[in-house]
């Protein structure tokens, strides 16, 4: 199967067929002065094109291949291409820097219902709703082995929550914003209870049935354990600027800010279209920027970004909307993205360098009639099978055995002379428009 050509292949074609005038023109010109035909023939046997436009695909399937075997699906050569000039590195908190296996941390029942009560109304409304956080509610009410109440006109609105109707009555489980500004529901019951527990950095869920607020449930996250190793080789890949996107309220950026100082920026209570929004500001700022989602709700902003990276376990709307997929839950696997497309630009560097000097070399010793057409074809022609070899081994190197360190440490001299990272930064969704 034939991959797409990205710019870069373009490129390479673009360049070698400016140089075949090159050959042409000084075989003429050697036999408009020597009138020696043989040494004409000599120059003419040198093609810069046949390397230069050859190494390009072979160079980018080979690491193509590599990416595939650490447990990274590059979804063609421009992504491999994209993701070489990112400088910027987005992520959305939720199920990537964290694991995303939530659990429920605490309830909060209000108005006489009780903790069982309250777990199952909001287990039976997000019982079918594929969001970790509604997992993580079914999951703790299925630990306690609690009945969950019919369900009727299950709704799921997309980054806000989920109503449903249960005995006649309409139940609203979300976010604080999807039930007080879009559902009208008198939140003020829980101000004392949401403040220390988005202090201990939890994510709340509200409940409420019947018009009114019943209660609360908290929910934590755990951090990916190689989450710091893999922002701290990020940055030696050449990674300017990490960015943390999320819904949650900002106690909980803060905290995730806070285990990890290599985040430079957070930014919080975000909704969809603003997460969009914030890549397009880093854009038009002139940052490259790559995203890391995994929901539904992360398709705009995967699509905003000039590479959008799927985890593994990402919805399916995420990972159509994905430019590049890790295929394992690790964020080692990210920085094998990041130092394999550094590494096969750098191949493809190397490959023209090598064909313009040796075919210029073998060109010059033509031109002065020390090699003989047999001789100069065979340079050329072994040169040009060298550099394809090179091209297809050096993307053999098993980067699912390298560690973080060393993978990055591989390729820093690329990012020696990259602008030093900006200062560290919180924002809040009054800062994106």
């Amino acid at each position: 199967m034939r991959l797409p050509c990205s710019k870069g292949e373009v490129r390479s074609t673009q360049l070698a067929d400016r140089l075949v005038p090159l050959t042409f023109l000084t075989g003429l010109g050697v036999f408009a002065l020597t009138r020696d035909l043989s040494r004409a023939a000599s120059v003419l046997t040198v093609d810069y094109s046949c390397a230069i436009k050859l190494s390009n695909p072979v160079a980018v399937r080979a690491n193509i291949f590599a990416a595939s075997r650490a447990g990274v699906l590059f979804k063609g050569a421009q992504a491999l291409e994209n993701l070489d000039q990112v400088d910027t590195v987005v992520f959305d908190k939720t199920g990537t820097l964290t694991t995303g296996a939530m659990r429920v941390a605490d309830l909060i029942p209000l108005h006489g219902l009780d903790e069982p009560g309250l777990l199952a109304l909001a287990a039976g409304a997000e019982e079918h709703y594929e969001h970790p956080v509604a997992r993580a509610v079914v999951a703790e009410a299925a630990a306690r082995a609690l009945a969950l109440p019919a369900i009727s006109q299950v709704d799921f609105v997309v980054a806000h929550g989920v109503s449903a109707y249960v005995d006649d009555q309409r139940v609203l489980v979300g976010s604080r914003h999807f039930l007080e500004d879009d559902e009208g529901i008198d939140c003020a019951a829980a101000e004392g209870y949401a403040g220390d527990l988005h202090a201990q950095g939890k994510s709340l869920l509200y409940v409420a049935r019947g018009g009114r607020l019943v209660g609360l449930i908290a929910l934590i996250d755990r951090i990916r354990p190689e989450a710091e190793q893999a922002l701290a080789a990020l940055k030696t890949l050449g990674i300017q600027r990490t960015v943390v996107l999320t819904g949650d309220h900002r106690d909980a950026g803060r905290a995730l800010a806070s285990a990890l100082p290599a985040i430079d920026e957070v930014c919080w209570e975000l909704k969809p279209e603003e997460k969009a929004k914030t890549l397009q500001a880093l854009r038009e700022q002139g940052q490259r920027v790559a995203f890391l989602g995994d929901g539904i709700n992360d398709a705009p902003a995967l699509i905003s970004a000039d590479v959008g990276i799927g985890m593994p376990q990402a919805a399916d709307l995420a990972r159509e909307a994905a430019q590049v997929l890790l295929l394992r839950e690790d964020l080692q696997v990210l920085v094998a993205a990041v130092a394999i497309a550094r590494h096969t630009q750098r191949v493809l560097r190397r490959c023209a360098q090598a064909s313009i000097g040796i075919n210029s070399a073998t060109m010059a010793l033509a031109v002065a009639g020390v090699l003989p057409p047999v001789v100069a074809a065979s340079l050329h022609n072994g040169s040009t099978i060298g550099i394809l070899g090179y091209a297809a081994l050096d993307g053999r190197k098993d980067w699912s055995s390298r560690s973080l360190a060393s993978a990055a440490a591989a390729l820093a001299p690329l990012s020696a002379g990259d602008a030093a990272a900006p200062p560290r930064a919180e924002a809040d969704d009054a800062d994106i428009t």
